[in-house]
Formats: structure tokens, sequence, C-alpha cells
């Protein structure tokens, strides 16, 4: 092989493995209250509750968690929410207030950004709402 090739390929697979060994990543947030299968009358509130944590050699810039939920709950909490640029295996936990406007049954995900890490979802839960009796 020339010795210009040998050094192309030998600086392409360097290049490789570096951006490789700083990639950024964000776990797929967990939601941890309310539970899955919650019940809450129509009228009241309850916390939602998630996590996300960076992963990488270095900080994830710009981290977010947005509440995604449905028609019939909503939330005066601020959404999204930021995290700012945590360092690496640094968990991100953030709240909300959710008002329970209408009954039904509601599947409830928490989304995670960031500029240089991802953008995952968690898994659904389930929330019931029922009417005041």
């Amino acid at each position: 092989m020339d010795t210009k090739i040998t050094f192309a390929l030998f600086g392409f697979v360097s290049l490789l493995i570096v951006v490789f060994a700083y990639a950024q990543t964000l776990s797929t947030p967990t939601i941890s209250s309310p539970s899955d299968g919650s019940s809450f009358n129509k009228g009241s509130t309850f916390s939602l509750t998630a996590s996300t944590t960076c992963s990488g050699a270095s900080k994830c810039n710009g981290v977010q968690l947005t509440a995604n939920l449905p028609s019939g709950l909503s939330t005066s909490s601020a959404n999204p929410q930021g995290c700012g640029s945590p360092q690496p295996e640094t968990t991100c936990t953030k709240s909300w207030t959710v008002s329970a406007n209408s009954v039904g049954a509601y599947s409830i995900t928490v989304s995670a950004s960031s500029a240089n890490a991802g953008n995952p979802t968690s898994s659904a839960i389930s929330v019931n709402v029922t009417a005041n009796c």
C-alpha cells in the first residue's frame, strides 16, 4: 500500500474510534411516580416524576425532559423542564403537577432530549381518572 493511502486509512479509523469513544447518550427516561395503573378523581392533581442519566466521556448538552400528556390531563408546571448540561453518570430528575381534567383512561410518556446525546422516550404508564362520587 502507498504511504499516503495507509496514513489516510489510519486517520479515518482513528477518527471513528474517537467519535465512538466520546459519544454521549441519555438513558431512556424512567417514570417513578405515579405507578402504572394509578387512579385519580376528576379535578384532582398528582405528581409525575421522571429521570434520565447522561452517559459518555463528557457532559450532555442542553438536556430537557418533556411530559407527554394526552388531552384530558394538563400541567401548569414548565414543560419541557431543563436539566442544564449534566456531567457523565449524572441523573436529572424532574416533576410536574398534573391535573386530572376529564374522566377516562390515559397513557403518559416522558421524552428526554439533548443537543448531543439523543432523544429517548420512556415506556408508557397508564392512569385512570374517575368521576367524583
